[in-house]
C-alpha cells in the first residue's frame, strides 16, 4: 500500500570484499577509485570492476610495492600514482586492456617508476602485441621489463612516451601496417636498435627517437611527411640519414638531427624538404650530402646555415657525381636562401 504521507526508507547494502579497502563511486556502468583506506599497505588488487583510477587516488602511498591491475581498468587519471616512487611490480592479466588504456600524465602510470611488468605472473620480457592496433600513450614508459617489443600487423599508432625510458629494451619490430611513431615514444631507450622502418609510415613525432645511443636506423621511408623536432638528436650510433624520395613536401623539425657524431652522410631524394633551425648542429662528421635532383633541392627551406647539412659537410653530391661545376637546369627559377 502507499504511505498516507511522505515516508524515509534507508537501504542497506554490503560492499564486496575485494572493494573495502578503497574509497570509490559506483555508478551503472563505471566504478572511480578515489582513495585507499589507510596509507600503510603495500600492495593493491584493483579488481575487474574497476574502471577508472581517479585524480590522485594513491597520491604519497610510499609503502606502495606492487599493484594488481584488472582488465577493467581503463582510465587512470591524472597524478593517480604520483609520489609513489617504491612501486616495484605491475601486474596485469590482459595486455590488450593494458595497451588501450588511457593515462592523463607521466604520473599516472604506475611503471612510470621503474617498476616491472607482469602478465599473468610472467615478466613481459619479449613483448608481443600481436592484435593490438594501437599502443595508447604511455604504456610502457619507463618500464625495465622488455628487451624486445614485437608490433602485429595490424598496428597503426605508436602513442607519445609509449616506450620512453626503457632501458633495456635493445629492438623493436614495426609492422608494415604502421603509420604514426608518436612523441617522445622511445625517447632515452639507449639500448635500442630497429629493423628498417616500414613503407607506410607518415610521422615520426618529436623526440621519437631522441638519446637512443645505439639507433642505427637513418633510412626515412618516402611515405614520411612529418619528422618532428628533436626526433633523432643524440642518437651517437646513426652513421647514415636518408630523406624521401617521392616528390612530396617533407617537414623537419628543430634539430632534429643535432647532436649524432657518428653522422657522416646525408641523402635528400626528391622531395621539398623543410628544414627547421639546427637540425644538424653539432653533427662534427658529416663529410657528404647527397642528392638526386637539383630542382628539389633549391625549392626546399633552410631556416639557418645548421639547418643546411652542406654547412658541415662541404661536399655535394648530385646522383653520385660531386658537384664541381654546378649547372643548374632551366626549371630552376628560384635557388633557396642558404641552399649551397
Amino acid at each position: 500500500s502507499v504511505p498516507a504521507e511522505d515516508t524515509a526508507y534507508t537501504a542497506k547494502f554490503a560492499v564486496r570484499e575485494d572493494m573495502k579497502p578503497f574509497i570509490f563511486v559506483s555508478e551503472a556502468d563505471s566504478c572511480t577509485v578515489t582513495g585507499r583506506v589507510g596509507e600503510d599497505a603495500d600492495k593493491v588488487v584493483l579488481p575487474d570492476s574497476v574502471t577508472v583510477i581517479g585524480d590522485s587516488a594513491f597520491y604519497g602511498c610510499k609503502q606502495l610495492r606492487k599493484v594488481t591491475v584488472g582488465k577493467g581498468l581503463h582510465f587512470f587519471r591524472y597524478g593517480a600514482f604520483e609520489g609513489c616512487e617504491g612501486i616495484e611490480e605491475v601486474h596485469i592479466s590482459d595486455l590488450s586492456a593494458w595497451c588501450s588504456a588511457v593515462f592523463f600524465d607521466e604520473h599516472s602510470n604506475p611503471l612510470s617508476y621503474g617498476a616491472r611488468l607482469y602478465l599473468n605472473g610472467e615478466e613481459t620480457v619479449e613483448l608481443n602485441l600481436q592484435g593490438i592496433e594501437k599502443i595508447e600513450d604511455r604504456a610502457f614508459e619507463n618500464c625495465p621489463s622488455p628487451a624486445s617489443v614485437s608490433l602485429g600487423e595490424g598496428a597503426e599508432e605508436i602513442g607519445r612516451y609509449a616506450f620512453a625510458g626503457c632501458l633495456s629494451l635493445k629492438s623493436v619490430r614495426f609492422p608494415a601496417s604502421l603509420t604514426s611513431i608518436g612523441a617522445g615514444a622511445f625517447r632515452g631507450c639507449t639500448a635500442l636498435d630497429g629493423e628498417s622502418f616500414p613503407a607506410k609510415l607518415e610521422s615520426i613525432g618529436g623526440e621519437a627517437f631522441r638519446n637512443c645511443g645505439a639507433w642505427t636506423v637513418g633510412d626515412i621511408p618516402d611515405s614520411v611527411t612529418y619528422v618532428g623536432a628533436y626526433a633523432f638528436e643524440g642518437c651517437a650510433s646513426l652513421g647514415a640519414l636518408s630523406l624521401p624520395d617521392g616528390g612530396k613536401a617533407v617537414s623537419v623539425g628543430v634539430r632534429a638531427f643535432a647532436d649524432c657524431p657518428a653522422l657522416s652522410s646525408v641523402s635528400v631524394g626528391a622531395c621539398r624538404v623543410r628544414l627547421e633551425n639546427d637540425v644538424f648542429a653539432g653533427c662534427s662528421a658529416l663529410r657528404e650530402v647527397r642528392i638526386s635532383d637539383l630542382f628539389f633541392w633549391c625549392e626546399s627551406e633552410f631556416a639557418n646555415p645548421s639547418a643546411n647539412p652542406l654547412s658541415a659537410a662541404g661536399k655535394l653530391l648530385l646522383n653520385g657525381a660531386e658537384v664541381v661545376d654546378l649547372v643548374l637546369p632551366e626549371s630552376v627559377e628560384t635557388v633557396a636562401a642558404r641552399a649551397f
